[in-house]
């Protein structure tokens, strides 16, 4: 069986506006959640600020199923509408797919 890793992305903040060291309680709650959930520790979490809105739906669009990123394309295409640059990739590879 293959493991995987649970990706979550919250925000906007200003972090600016934030205390130093404001990640640490969302990391430990994160943490003790993942440990309630698992029944074992985490051997890995990693957090951090500094994740743009655009490097957000980039990472989000890679933890998605094949069959869920040629659905958002399809609705691309159906609704006339140009494909962002993070899903061009993906594209060229379904194609690729497909002539093999």
């Amino acid at each position: 069986m293959s493991k995987e890793y649970w990706y979550c992305c919250i925000g906007p903040a200003e972090r600016s506006k934030l205390p130093w060291g404001s990640d640490g309680p969302l990391r430990a709650a994160v943490c003790d959640a993942f440990q309630r959930v698992t029944k074992h520790g985490d051997l890995s979490c990693a957090s951090g600020w500094g994740v743009t809105a655009d490097q957000k739906r980039q990472i989000s669009f890679a933890t998605y199923g094949d069959n869920l990123k040629r659905g958002i394309i399809a609705s691309y295409h159906s609704e006339g509408r140009p494909l962002p640059r993070h899903m061009r990739a993906w594209e060229l590879l379904f194609k690729e797919e497909k002539e093999e």
